[in-house]
């Protein structure tokens, strides 16, 4: 029972998440999806406290993300509290400190609950909920739904991220399925000359069925016109207006300059800080003169320049493994 419990609670938060917001808040995206992810961290610990006092047994879990996702969360903890001007906003604003904790336990518990034969069915209902973002996002564009700058993800920036993640799998899906299986045995594929490629790194023939095929074509199809859509619009539509890459980055060089910073960063969510103190004079000549940024050029700028270039690197090891994971795994799911 409790197991079908823990199931339960995983499918329906993973369906959920991407899907999740509330038009009544004040902030009607990011703020609640990180609640929903702390009711998830809660079900999902009091379920697993219920399964280890039936079994009086456990066995903890650990993989090739568990060191850098400590690691990186180990570091935004201490940054916000050596670092940060606020360590009530660092705790308490999505996309933070008290986000990446949540998501690290929600990752351990993840890791400990998640059953390998559930992996097709979470890629499956993250499949079903790209089919209901991309139709949401088509069905605004041709005026069917009111018109905006959000999608259930969030802005148009997160629902292409997600959508372009979607693509990803759901097109190394279809040549799964077209591609014969190639591992023979765990051994490794002779290519040509010396050249050998290991067998984890080879694409799996998928073992979709037809109807599930079918279902992974419509929702590519429906997922690349979305995402064409999203990128017309913030490219033409409503460009964003981002920090140039140049003034992101001499602010990245200033805070190297001293240890601590380089370290720790000036603290989560406290970029405005460092783009006050290290802005170049240059940018006075521009059209961004008058504007205060508080967030750097790009994400990892930013994760660099918050929280240092330790918590950089873990990032791009979790990035690299999952990269990698994606080639070997989830072609066979």
């Amino acid at each position: 029972m409790t197991n079908k419990l823990i199931r339960l609670a995983i499918f329906l938060f993973v369906f959920l998440f991407p899907l999740f917001f509330l038009p009544f808040t004040p902030e009607s995206y990011e703020f609640n999806k990180m609640m929903l992810v702390f009711l998830a961290v809660i079900i999902l610990t009091l379920l697993l406290a219920m399964k280890l006092a039936i079994t009086h047994r456990i066995a903890l879990k650990r993989n090739i993300f568990t060191f850098p996702f400590l690691l990186l969360s180990t570091l935004f903890v201490i940054s916000t509290f050596f670092q940060s001007s606020s360590i009530v906003t660092a705790l308490t604003t999505p996309l933070s400190t008290s986000t990446i904790l949540a998501g690290f336990i929600l990752y351990l518990l993840f890791t400990n609950l998640i059953k390998e034969e559930d992996h097709s069915q979470i890629m499956l209902i993250l499949t079903l909920d790209s089919l209901f973002i991309s139709a949401y996002i088509i069905l605004q564009k041709i005026g069917l739904f009111p018109s905006g700058n959000f999608s259930p993800v969030g802005n148009f920036t997160a629902s292409l991220l997600f959508l372009l993640v979607m693509i990803v799998y759901l097109v190394l899906k279809t040549i799964s399925k077209i591609l014969p299986s190639t591992i023979e045995n765990g051994k490794k594929l002779e290519v040509s000359g010396d050249a050998s490629v290991p067998s984890e790194w080879l694409p799996e023939k998928s073992q979709d069925t037809p109807e599930v095929t079918f279902f992974n074509l419509v929702t590519l199809v429906l997922s690349v016109t979305a995402g064409a859509l999203l990128i017309y619009h913030l490219a033409k539509v409503q460009k964003p207006v981002i920090l140039p890459f140049y003034f992101g980055w001499g602010i990245f060089l200033e805070v190297l300059k001293d240890a601590k910073t380089m370290l720790l960063g000036v603290g989560p969510t406290n970029f405005v800080a460092a783009f006050t103190l290290a802005k170049p004079m240059s940018i006075n000549l521009t059209p961004f003169w008058n504007i205060t940024f508080t967030v750097s050029s790009s994400f990892l700028l930013n994760l660099a320049t918050e929280t240092g270039i330790i918590a950089l690197f873990s990032y791009l090891l979790i990035l690299f493994q999952s990269i990698r994971l994606l080639w070997n795994k989830t072609l066979s799911t």
